[in-house]
């Protein structure tokens, strides 16, 4: 099944049909094999992103009522605003919807050549952090922040999380991925159930 296909089909309105998506999600991962991974649609990374995160034990062990959600990017790059539409669209569709009882709130996160990433993140109270795409030459920044911290670093670019970000959410051919760096996430303090990790990409 094609990635335009499960969108069509999703119906992510309600939290009934997330579900779905995510049992359909575990059952395309195994056998993915060594394919290439590439970008995955907004509409598949949110839900999928959102799921991964109810595996960290020490996540949902120390967040009772409000998950905070940072978007970090750089205004500069290419298709920057509309990446961020997206996101932000995405967890709109789901405001009246919880984590397992914690509600969702986005942190808008722009980044600029004169603020460091430390800065950015300095005023803010985050669980989380999604790294979007344009912001290679800051990864060294941001890692160093996540870890200190204790911030859960995720992604839709696997290459980041090959060069130290925890967690990203792919596509390999018509197959949605999750890809963990295991030592990365140990240093931000996540504790990924067992049944996660079977499931992904771990890089150790």
């Amino acid at each position: 099944m094609g990635s335009n296909e499960l969108v069509r089909k999703r119906g992510l309105g309600t939290v009934a049909a997330a579900i779905c998506l995510a049992a359909a999600v575990c059952s395309m991962i195994l056998g993915i094999g060594a394919a290439r991974a590439s970008i995955l649609p907004v509409a598949l990374q949110v839900p999928l992103l959102l799921k991964v995160l109810t595996y960290d034990v020490r996540l949902m062990a120390h967040v009772d009522d409000t998950i905070h959600i940072g978007y970090l990017y750089d205004p500069r790059a290419e298709a920057a605003s509309d990446r961020l539409a997206g996101f932000r669209n995405e967890l709109a569709a789901r405001s009246g919807q919880t984590l397992r009882g914690r509600r969702l709130e986005l942190v808008e996160l722009p980044l600029s050549d004169s603020t460091s990433v430390a800065e950015t993140l300095r005023p803010h109270h985050l669980e989380v952090v999604y790294v979007a795409t344009g912001t290679d030459d800051r990864i060294g920044e941001i890692t160093a922040e996540t870890r200190r911290r204790g911030i859960v670093s995720v992604t839709a670019e696997e290459r980041f999380v090959e060069a130290g970000l925890a967690v990203a959410v792919v596509l390999r051919g018509e197959r949605v991925g999750i890809t963990i760096n295991l030592p990365a996430s140990l240093k931000e303090g996540s504790d990924w159930k067992t049944s996660l990790l079977q499931l992904a990409r771990v890089l150790r």
